[in-house]
C-alpha cells in the first residue's frame, strides 16, 4: 500500500470562516487495486486538529479493524502510486462517497 492521502473537512460558520470545533479527516490509499478510505471524526466539543486527525485516520487505515470503506470501479485498476492529476480525481471520488454514505 502506498502512503495515505488526507482530506480535512470542516464546517463553516455564518461568516464563512471554518469553525474551530468538530470536523472530519479522511485517509485514503490504493490497496490491491482498490481505493480504501476511513474517516476520523472530531467531536463538536473538541478543537479540530489536522495532526490528530491524520494520526487517527492513518492508524485506522493501516488496520482492517475499524471498518475501512472500499470501492472498486468495474474494469478499472488503480495503480499503486497514481500520478498527481489522477490523485485529484481520486480525492473527488472519495469525497463523493463520504457524502453519499453520510459519514
Amino acid at each position: 500500500m502506498n502512503d495515505p492521502a488526507f482530506i480535512h473537512l470542516r464546517e463553516h460558520g455564518p461568516d464563512g470562516l471554518p469553525l474551530s470545533n468538530g470536523g472530519k479527516t479522511v485517509a485514503w490509499a490504493i490497496r490491491d487495486g482498490r481505493l480504501v478510505y476511513t474517516v476520523a471524526r472530531c467531536s463538536d466539543r473538541d478543537t479540530f486538529s489536522r495532526r490528530k486527525g491524520r494520526q487517527i485516520s492513518g492508524g485506522r487505515l493501516s488496520t482492517d479493524r475499524h471498518g475501512n470503506y472500499t470501492f472498486t470501479v468495474p474494469g478499472v485498476f488503480f495503480p499503486s502510486d497514481p500520478p498527481v492529476v489522477a490523485r485529484g480525481e481520486l480525492t473527488k471520488a472519495v469525497l463523493q462517497d463520504v457524502q453519499e454514505r453520510r459519514l
